[in-house]
């Protein structure tokens, strides 16, 4: 980074100097020829960082995550996911049949082609509730074509 840096503090340091410079050089034939010479050193200027970069051993730190460790955390994040929407997509389609729900859990894992199937789902009913639980199944098995196992809480 220090490299960076000092290439742009060199850089705004001559043009500072080149434009003033300019600014106390007459008008006439000096002046272009001033003006060709600024043009050329600032040119210079621009060109010796990129030349110093190729021909020094000092190279810039870039480190490249590992793509592995990328799609891992990628899936971590999508079974996440769609762990919590199959969980709340559950909750609610009980709620609209007049079940409450003290809990779902969601389990899902996925096969080597990377496919995402639901390996089980707990619903957690009370004890008022449990006249609902063939009800609870049959709209998990519809919706989720699984059938979930129900424990009381």
């Amino acid at each position: 980074m220090s490299l960076i840096s000092n290439t742009a503090l060199i850089l705004c340091t001559c043009t500072i100097a080149c434009v003033i410079i300019r600014m106390i050089i007459p008008e006439g034939r000096t002046r272009k020829t001033i003006n060709l010479i600024i043009t050329a050193f600032l040119i210079i200027v621009m060109i010796a960082p990129i030349k110093n970069l190729f021909t020094k051993s000092e190279t810039f730190p870039l480190s490249t995550p590992d793509e592995a460790e990328i799609t891992s955390e990628y899936n971590d994040k999508v079974i996440a996911l769609t762990k919590e929407n199959i969980r709340n997509s559950l909750i609610a389609l009980l709620k609209q049949n007049d079940i409450v729900a003290e809990n779902v859990y969601v389990d899902i894992k996925t096969d080597k082609t990377s496919g995402i199937f639901i390996n089980y789902i707990y619903i957690y009913l009370s004890e008022s509730n449990i006249n609902n639980s063939a009800k609870a199944i049959k709209i998990t098995e519809e919706n989720f074509n699984i059938t979930p196992e129900i424990i009381l809480s």
